[in-house]
């Protein structure tokens, strides 16, 4: 059996995990608060992630992991949740780099579909002719 199929499926794999991961981060970009069992409101922002694609055998996988860093300080003394000098916690997402994340992890997911749906039309040429077959 050919290797395309388990490896575009592997990829295929990473593609949604790094998808899933791009639209976490963009869904909590504003993200920067938890209120507490009290009712009282906490700085606690979303932590930013990565998705790494790493090289297996056969294929790829995506590990997530916390950006580095994964919350950024921002100078806003109107939140409710400003330090005494102003200062928010916030998530470390650039919604820049997050769209061509996306766009990208889109494009793998594409190709690697397009190359199970190769793999698959030929194994079922091959299939066809060896049934055809007169021995």
């Amino acid at each position: 059996m050919t290797t395309s199929i388990p490896t575009s499926l592997s990829s295929l794999r990473a593609s949604e995990t790094r998808l899933g991961v791009t639209a976490n981060n963009t869904a909590n970009v504003r993200s920067t608060v938890k209120e507490q069992n009290d009712g009282t409101v906490v700085n606690d922002p979303y932590r930013a992630q990565d998705a790494l694609q790493i090289s297996t055998e056969p294929g790829v996988r995506s590990v997530v992991r916390e950006s580095t860093p994964s919350t950024r300080e921002v100078y806003d003394p109107s939140s409710p949740v400003a330090n005494e000098k102003g200062i928010v916690n916030t998530p470390n997402v650039n919604l820049e780099k997050e769209t061509i994340q996306r766009v990208l992890a889109r494009n793998d997911f594409q190709a690697n579909l397009k190359t199970v749906q190769a793999s698959l039309k030929m194994t079922d040429s091959l299939l066809k002719i060896t049934d055809e077959d007169p021995r």
